[in-house]
């Protein structure tokens, strides 16, 4: 029995008299037991309706009957209702006015234990811990245990892991391990925390809990996470989207844990899985821009460009995640001929190797920019960039500039090691990027103002003369 139930099962049995205030504390008590038992049977959106409108039922027997024998009851009903439908705010107004002024201790201490959950949601440890601790001493079993994890769930609050872990200790109820685990984990003790949620694994899945368990222990301790992720997974009672939203739960902490194995192991398991849902197609962007970080031949682009394209045509946040790498590959695959395409295409495999970690195929685009634009003065740059990202070819790259730009400015600042002239060069480069971006003030349809002139020269920065270089086939 989870601790909401208990509480509630206290509250049974007030409901008696013929007094015409009957009937409506009646059907807000026949709404809270029909929102208790949808919340059981996995229908979460009637349970929050059946108690929202407990609520108003309770809250307009305390206003029309205040002198009425059940006032107090109806304002301990309302008062729960309104958080089981999360709605601490209001809730904690009946609950307070009950536990400070009812003459039944009953009442009081069912309305402070609820008035401790309330803040402890509200996110107000030290005032929780304060309602709570005189319950935890309750003569009620039921109440004490209940104060016991609600002041535990304080402590993790505010990282007291000692305390936390003291009150849950010998607790039975399952919905405290949980806690247990967070605390375990707090105190450096993950081992035992995944055996504690390995005991676990067997009975009902909470979803509210378990990704959030899983994420804490996967932070520290990732292949005992994914252990217990296998072990969810497989078994009969978790929907397809459950199991897909574990494996990319997983997918995602083995990729924080720089392992791309792992990564992409879990990525397939969720395309296998369900491969049209809204985890199958974020698993699908993820695995492209893989393909991505490994393509070197920049003939595969369209492809991959209309992977990505499909994968976020339902909106999202599979589209919201392909969005950036497939705008990367549009301007790759069809760039701007109109002005500086070689500066344009340049900086268009930066893009590619610093924003879509691709560095074999910013390389190749770099190659192609030498091929197709020799006389350039960024073709030695481009060579010494490919160099850079391909150091089984980087001595051939650099002896193909030696040779055909001896006199280029990159060539000079890359062989002398002059980090002040090689700066001056990148500042005239990035000064013209920007230049080039700038809003046009003739409303061009790009929107564009039209760039300085290649080698323009920024005031206060001192910019070589670039040279122009010669044809030669790719390397």
């Amino acid at each position: 029995m989870t601790l909401r139930a208990a509480s509630w099962f206290l509250l049974a049995g007030l409901t008696g008299g013929g007094c015409a205030y009957y009937n409506g504390l009646y059907n807000a008590n026949r709404l809270a037991g029909e929102a208790t038992r949808a919340t059981r049977e996995g229908r979460p959106g009637e349970a929050r309706s059946k108690w929202e409108a407990a609520a108003i039922k309770a809250e307009s027997v305390a206003i029309r009957y205040p002198h009425s024998k059940y006032h107090d009851d109806a304002l301990l009903l309302q008062g729960r209702a309104l958080l089981e439908s999360s709605r601490c705010d209001q809730a904690s107004v009946p609950l307070v006015a009950v536990a400070e002024a009812s003459p039944d201790h009953r009442i009081r201490r069912q309305a402070a234990l609820l008035l401790g959950e309330c803040r402890v949601l509200l996110g107000d440890p030290e005032r929780a811990r304060q309602v709570l601790g005189p319950l935890v001493e309750s003569e009620d079993a039921a109440t004490a245990r209940a104060a016991r994890v609600w002041r535990a769930r304080a402590s993790l609050a505010q990282a007291d892991y000692a305390g936390a872990l003291h009150d849950l200790t010998g607790m039975a109820d399952t919905s405290a391990v949980f806690d247990r685990a967070a605390a375990l984990i707090g105190l450096g003790r993950a081992p035992e925390a995944a055996a504690a949620l390995i005991g676990l694994a067997p009975g009902g899945y909470d979803e509210r809990r378990w990704p959030a368990a899983l994420e804490s222990l996967g932070a520290v301790a990732p292949e005992e996470a994914a252990t217990l992720v296998d072990s969810l997974v497989r078994r009969g009672n978790l929907s397809s989207g459950q199991r897909a939203r574990l494996l990319l739960a997983d997918a995602i902490r083995w990729e924080q844990a720089r392992r791309q194995d792992r990564f992409e192991a879990r990525l397939r398991q969720v395309t296998d899985l369900a491969p049209d849902s809204a985890e199958g197609r974020i698993a699908g962007v993820h695995l492209s821009v893989l393909q991505l970080r490994q393509l070197r031949d920049p003939e595969g682009l369209p492809e991959l460009a209309d992977r990505l394209d499909r994968l976020g045509q339902d909106g999202g946040p599979a589209a919201a995640l392909a969005a950036p790498p497939l705008a990367i590959l549009k301007r790759v695959i069809a760039p701007d001929a109109e002005r500086f395409p070689d500066l344009r295409r340049f900086l268009d495999a930066e893009v590619v190797r610093d924003s879509l970690g691709a560095p074999l195929l910013a390389a190749a685009l770099f190659r192609r920019i030498q091929r197709d634009f020799s006389a350039s003065p960024l073709a030695p740059k481009a060579l010494l960039a490919a160099a850079m990202l391909e150091p089984d070819s980087a001595a051939v790259f650099a002896a193909a500039v030696d040779s055909l730009y001896p006199d280029s400015p990159y060539r000079i600042a890359f062989r002398q090691g002059d980090a002040e002239f090689f700066t001056a060069l990148e500042d005239s480069l990035r000064a013209l990027a920007g230049r080039d971006e700038e809003p046009s003030v003739r409303q061009e349809p790009r929107g564009r103002q039209p760039p300085v002139t290649p080698g323009q020269p920024r005031p206060g920065n001192r910019t070589p003369r670039l040279p122009t270089g010669r044809g030669v086939p790719e390397p």
